[in-house]
């Protein structure tokens, strides 16, 4: 049977268990950032959008943002193939150990169908690439040509596109490279492209030159004393 309709929002609040920080192995509690949802949602096979820039702080969760849009397309929305691009082998083996790892094997919908690891290259998972009826999550380094130019992905995450190097190698952008990867889905629509990352110096930083070139949406809360929004 085909999946139940959800957003990934809602999948999320239904299934992800948080993998590390204080609500450690708890179910995630998506009002605890409510500014993650709009983006996140975006992810989504029923909205049109293709391509969501996050310029934003640190530690405001946009990690978990990324987890919860990979365990809705694992569950949900498979097809394709995903993606995940961090900017060093040491930040990849970090994020994979830390919280992609734990957030599989203690989500119930994602242990069902991500295929165990092995230790070999072969039927089932790996450290870096993790099998599921209809596709296979890629995790990928900014700074590796190979990894970068082999894949075919529907969706493409990358995340702290500012400790991308400008080029790679004399190739070009490692983000123009991710860009090709997604060639063959441009005509279907449906593919997704997310980049999250903290700016750093600016003038040079890669998501701020990519959120001025979006429609530039900003998270507002409301005074508590005059209830405008700020």
């Amino acid at each position: 049977e085909p999946p139940i309709s959800q957003t990934p929002s809602q999948w999320g609040a239904e299934n992800l268990v948080v993998p590390d920080g204080p609500r450690q192995f708890e179910r995630w509690d998506p009002t605890l950032t409510p500014y993650v949802l709009e983006p996140l949602d975006k992810m989504g096979p029923d909205d049109p959008t293709n391509e969501i820039d996050i310029r934003k702080s640190a530690q405001t969760g946009f990690t978990t943002l990324a987890l919860v849009a990979i365990g809705h397309s694992v569950d949900c929305d498979p097809a394709g193939g995903i993606l995940l691009v961090q900017p060093t082998d040491a930040a990849l083996a970090d994020f994979n150990r830390e919280k992609l790892q734990p957030a599989i094997d203690k989500t119930g919908a994602l242990a069902r169908k991500v295929e165990p690891q092995t230790s070999r290259a072969g039927s089932g998972s790996t450290t870096y690439a993790k099998k599921y009826p209809g596709g296979i999550l890629t995790l990928a380094i900014a700074n590796s040509t190979a990894d970068l130019r082999s894949k075919t992905k529907r969706k493409a995450i990358c995340d702290e596109v500012d400790e991308y190097p400008d080029d790679l190698d004399g190739q070009g952008s490692p983000l123009d490279m991710i860009e090709a990867r997604q060639e063959s889905f441009l005509d279907s629509g449906d593919w997704k492209r997310l980049k999250i990352s903290t700016p750093t110096v600016d003038g040079a930083s890669h998501i701020d030159k990519r959120f001025k070139a979006g429609d530039q949406r900003y998270w507002h809360v409301v005074c508590p004393g005059c209830r405008e929004k700020f």
